[in-house]
This record gives structure tokens, C-alpha cells and sequence, in this order.
């Protein structure tokens, strides 16, 4: 079941503003997981959101998982989860 989106202070339904990112979890080593979800905007104040996670993730240990990741970035698709960064919001470029 899908429940709506809703912005707490503008009270306004999130839009979908892109299908398909990659949102990558970190561990010490760097990148170790990427989930293909999607990213929601306020149409009012502007701010984003990722959901609509997919079931499973890719892990660092899958075949193609740095081919991903690099394709993802240069798509423009490619968000981090900078809270499992070790460098915090200062997380270095993901491509090798």
C-alpha cells in the first residue's frame, strides 16, 4: 500500500522529481551497498526525499557494483548516505 507524501511544514504533497537514483551506504573501506530508489521534492520549499527503496541491495562484492555506481554518477543519478560515511557530509567523489 502507498501513503501519501506529505511536507510536515508546508503540508503539501512531496512530487516525484526523479526515478532511478542510487543511494549508496558506506563502511570504513568506502562504498559497500547502493539501492535503486526515488528521489520526492516539495513543490513548495524544495526539499528532497529518497524512497521507494528496492527489495534488495547491490553489495560492494557484486559483479559490477563500481560500474554501477560510476555510471550512476555520471548520469546524475547517484546520492550518498552520508550519515554511514566515515568523512560524515564531506564524503569524497564514488567513482574509482
Amino acid at each position: 500500500m502507498f501513503h501519501r507524501i506529505v511536507c510536515g511544514p508546508c503540508q503539501v504533497e512531496f512530487q516525484c522529481f526523479k526515478n532511478g537514483v542510487l543511494l549508496v551506504d558506506y563502511a570504513s573501506f568506502g562504498a559497500y551497498k547502493s539501492w535503486e530508489a526515488d528521489e520526492w521534492r516539495c513543490p513548495n520549499c524544495g526539499t528532497k526525499i529518497i524512497t521507494g527503496f528496492a527489495d534488495r541491495p547491490d553489495h560492494h562484492i557484486d559483479p559490477g557494483f563500481a560500474k554501477g555506481i560510476k555510471a550512476a554518477e555520471e548520469a546524475g543519478r547517484l546520492r550518498g548516505n552520508y550519515e554511514t560515511s566515515p568523512l560524515g557530509n564531506h564524503a569524497p567523489s564514488l567513482s574509482a
